[in-house]
């Protein structure tokens, strides 16, 4: 499963109470980490050998064609802009959901729930 989840401190959602109420719990088990620097700190996981991984409505590859088996950060871009031009360019890989019909994007979170289910199914199959 994930280990923790990393936000931008300015223009990202605070982590105010309200948040940690609706996440029920959910921030005991999945620590919080507020970054000022996004970009550096995806490269220092790049250094320590994970695989940043991000996402697009605009293009990439299915989520359900890559292979999710080794250490990834896994990099979600707002739900108005996407990614950063700064932050896309660290990404060894860009993901996308596939989709039918006239559907532009999905909610951030579904999107998010989308692809750590097919991260955990890949794994489970092999026991990784």
């Amino acid at each position: 499963g994930a280990h923790g989840l990393i936000i931008p401190q300015r223009r990202s959602a605070k982590v105010s109470a309200k948040v940690i109420k609706l996440a029920s719990g959910a921030h005991v088990h999945l620590p919080i980490c507020q970054v000022v620097n996004l970009s550096r700190a995806l490269e220092r996981f790049k250094r320590t050998g994970y695989w940043i991984v991000g996402t697009s409505d605009k293009g990439g590859i299915d989520i359900f064609e890559f292979d999710w088996k080794m250490d990834v950060v896994l990099v979600l871009g707002n739900e108005q802009k996407g990614m950063g031009h700064a932050v896309r360019k660290i990404c060894h890989e860009v993901v996308s959901i596939p989709r039918g019909g006239d559907l532009e994007s999905l909610n951030v979170g579904v999107a998010a729930g989308v692809v750590m289910a097919e991260i955990f199914r890949q794994r489970k199959r092999v026991g990784v």
